[in-house]
């Protein structure tokens, strides 16, 4: 998740010596490279997340983007150590150029370096190279194709739900928004969903392009020019075929509903394995 707060490069030092004066007290381990610093309560879960950090956002850069991270990217990461399911949110923390930024990441040590991390890392590469104003749903459908084995069936349940009453969310309603609450679960599904099926159309490469078009010379127009359908409505019949298979054949027939997919909140016993899924198959409509 990413929250947006504007503080300038040189409010950096001061927060910080704020992350060690809060941190209950103990003893605050630090790991640092030119470009990420980590402040944690061990040695090796600093140096770990520090090693998945950097490598992550170096691959996240070139995969999704192909290019290489600003030189004068900068990331703090705050860990904190709980015996719950890793969660975290990022900040921007500078000007308009967004280069520095802040995570916070608190779970237990099993789950602190995986599918969160890499979330809210990559929420830190997106702002650096695309800057404020790329969408909300696509930053965040982006960050959400790294998620747990329990994300991803909390996520095809809904979809699943959403095909059986064939009552979908609109597109370009998603597309327009400026912000997605982190309550609104279906936005989150939708926006994850969505950037899943065109990665598997065209890759992330094409994705990230797709998405920039959009932004300037309007949905329509980049639709067709990256996947060659005609408009937003074809996208949005492609689209629902494409999730409702999907999260028909992801799903066994025994789970249960209300186990997996509480309107709020989470599974009593949450299953924190990484999850990372290889490109499904795509039928085009032409």
């Amino acid at each position: 998740m990413r929250e947006r707060i504007r503080i300038t490069p040189r409010a950096l030092a001061a927060s910080i010596f704020l992350a060690m004066a809060t941190s209950n007290s103990r003893a605050v381990e630090l790991a640092r490279s030119d470009s990420v610093l980590v402040l944690a309560p061990d040695k090796q879960v600093a140096e770990a997340v520090l090693q998945e950090a950097s490598t992550f956002a170096e691959q996240a850069s070139r995969e999704w983007f192909g290019k290489e991270l600003p030189e004068n990217w900068r990331v703090l990461i705050q860990v904190k150590i709980t015996s719950q399911p890793a969660s975290g949110v990022t900040w921007q923390i500078d000007d308009p150029s967004r280069k520095y930024h802040r995570i916070w990441i608190d779970g237990s040590p099993g789950t602190i370096v995986g599918p969160v991390l890499q979330h809210e890392v990559l929420h830190s590469v997106t702002a650096s190279l695309c800057g404020a104003d790329f969408p909300a749903w696509a930053d965040e459908g982006m960050a959400c194709q790294y998620e747990t084995h329990d994300s991803f069936l909390n996520r095809q349940r809904l979809l699943r739900r959403f095909a059986g009453s064939r009552d979908w969310p609109g597109l370009f309603n998603l597309f327009e928004a400026r912000s997605l609450s982190k309550l609104d679960l279906s936005s989150y599904a939708t926006a994850t969903s969505v950037v899943e099926y065109l990665v598997a159309r065209q890759g992330k490469k094409t994705f990230v392009q797709f998405v920039c078009d959009g932004r300037t010379l309007g949905w329509k127009e980049a639709i067709q020019a990256h996947y060659g359908l005609r408009n937003m409505e074809q996208l949005q019949l492609a689209w629902q075929g494409w999730a409702a298979d999907q999260a028909g054949r992801s799903l066994p027939s025994t789970v249960n509903d209300a186990y997996y997919l509480p309107v709020l909140g989470r599974r009593d016993r949450p299953d924190t394995r990484v999850f990372v899924r290889e490109p499904a198959a795509v039928v085009t409509l032409q």
